[in-house]
């Protein structure tokens, strides 16, 4: 029986090493994007209707430059300009277009795309965004968005949340009086709907999204709620089977998600994102 020559057994014990330790950096990465991007949106959490460029600029910049966006939101919330941030190294071209996206991001979202997705997501390299934007009136903050997008377990999900004065009333249309379904809502300080992301169908297997719409007076309970995520989605292995499992639920929401996820009973209203 031929002996296994002693260089290749080398070769073969430095090149798993070597995929090893690339694993473990990108594994290392992820995570450390992950926790700047659950900070963000804290920061962002705490920013309020009126705060003045200077206040909020500096924060929103201490993760990234703001981005052009394929379709500004200053056309539909009237602002007279806006600050879009968006950390995601193993994320997809969906709001921020591949012009716009950092070399580097674009360099590790290919990686990404080079490997069998089967493969990528049963070692834990999901792929997600999150953004955070700001849209400015007179020098003054108007609106507070922020958004989590996920690959999980066996389809996309979006929890976003936005900070407004008054919450629009194509919103509240949208997402109770046209569908005719009791979401928990008050129209003076918290909206709540679910949506599907009907974007995400043709490339990306589709999902469903949790949209929030919060307003100065709304308490703080509701912020809780509106701002709640579960960061684990975002570097879990097995990833997250349902849009509650990424999102802080009660149980009344819980309940209508599994109506509309089972039955498909929300054809309409789509999520805040596209």
């Amino acid at each position: 029986m031929k002996k296994i020559p002693a260089r290749f057994v080398l070769a073969t014990a430095a090149t798993f090493v070597l995929v090893l330790s690339c694993y473990g950096l990108a594994r290392a990465y992820l995570y450390y994007e992950a926790a700047r991007a659950e900070r963000m949106l804290k920061e962002l959490a705490a920013v309020k209707i009126g705060d003045s460029e200077a206040q909020v600029l500096p924060m929103l910049e201490r993760y990234g430059s703001c981005r052009g966006v394929l379709e500004p939101y200053t056309k539909v919330d009237k602002t007279d300009y806006e600050c879009l941030v968006e950390i995601g190294p193993s994320g997809i071209y969906y709001v921020v277009n591949r012009a716009n996206t950092s070399m580097f991001y674009r360099m590790t979202r290919a990686v990404l795309d080079s490997l069998n997705p089967r493969l990528r997501r049963a070692i834990g390299l999901r792929r997600w965004n999150v953004y955070g934007r700001v849209g400015f009136k007179d020098d003054k903050a108007k609106v507070v968005f922020g958004a989590v997008m996920v690959e999980g377990r066996h389809e996309w999900f979006e929890g976003d949340w936005s900070l407004v004065e008054t919450i629009p009333e194509f919103e509240i249309d949208s997402f109770v009086t046209s569908p005719d379904v009791s979401w928990p809502h008050n129209a003076n300080h918290y909206l709540v709907g679910w949506g599907s992301l009907i974007a995400m169908e043709i490339k990306n297997g589709g999902g469903f999204g949790a949209s929030s719409w919060i307003t100065p007076s709304a308490s703080d309970e509701e912020k809780r709620s509106a701002h709640g995520f579960q960061w684990n989605c975002l570097t879990s292995r097995s990833g997250c089977r349902t849009v509650c499992a990424s999102r802080t639920c009660s149980q009344t929401l819980t309940s209508l998600f599994h109506i509309m996820h089972f039955a498909r009973l929300f054809p309409g209203p789509r999520s805040r994102l596209p």
